[in-house]
C-alpha cells in the first residue's frame, strides 16, 4: 500500500515515528503427516501461544515515551499502540495492539539527532478483541 501520511499513538499519546515493524507467528504445527493419511497432511494446529512482536523507531522529542515505558514496565502494565496509514486514493490501514508490553527500550542512539527505539510483544488479555486487530478500508465500492 502506498501511503501519504499516518499516525502512531502509544497509550493515547502521539509518537512521531520513522519506522514500525509488526511480526506475527501463529506457532502452528505444520508437520502433521501420519502413516494412515495416504500422504495427506492434516490441518495445522496451534502448539503454543501466538507471538506478535513490534518495534517502533522515532526521534527523541521529549521524555513522554521514556517515562511511559519506565512506568508501565515498573507497574507490570501495558499500553495501547495504534498505527494508522492513509493512502492517496483515500483508503487506510489501521493496526491496533490494545495490550502492548514493552520488552526493550527506550534505547537512545548517538548524540546527533537522538533516535529512540523500543519494542515488545502484543498480548491477549482473554477478551474478544485479541492481541492485534488490522483494519483495511478503501473507497472502492467492490474491492
Amino acid at each position: 500500500m502506498t501511503y501519504i501520511g499516518g499516525t502512531c499513538t502509544v497509550g493515547g499519546t502521539t509518537f512521531p515515528i520513522k519506522g514500525a515493524t509488526v511480526k506475527g507467528d501463529n506457532k502452528l504445527d505444520v508437520t502433521r503427516y501420519f502413516l494412515n493419511n495416504l500422504g495427506i497432511k492434516k490441518e495445522p494446529l496451534g502448539e503454543e501461544f501466538r507471538l506478535i512482536q513490534w518495534t517502533l523507531k522515532g526521534e527523541f522529542d521529549s521524555l513522554t515515551q521514556v517515562r511511559r515505558v519506565a512506568s508501565t514496565t515498573a507497574a507490570g502494565a501495558m499500553a495501547s499502540i495504534v498505527l494508522n496509514w492513509i493512502s492517496p486514493q483515500g483508503g487506510s490501514l489501521q493496526v491496533t495492539m490494545p495490550n502492548a508490553r514493552f520488552d526493550t527500550g527506550p534505547a537512545l542512539s548517538s548524540l546527533k539527532v537522538p533516535q529512540i527505539t523500543f519494542s515488545g510483544h502484543a498480548l491477549d488479555d482473554g477478551g474478544a478483541a485479541g492481541p492485534i486487530q488490522i483494519v483495511y478500508t478503501t473507497k472502492d465500492v467492490a474491492p
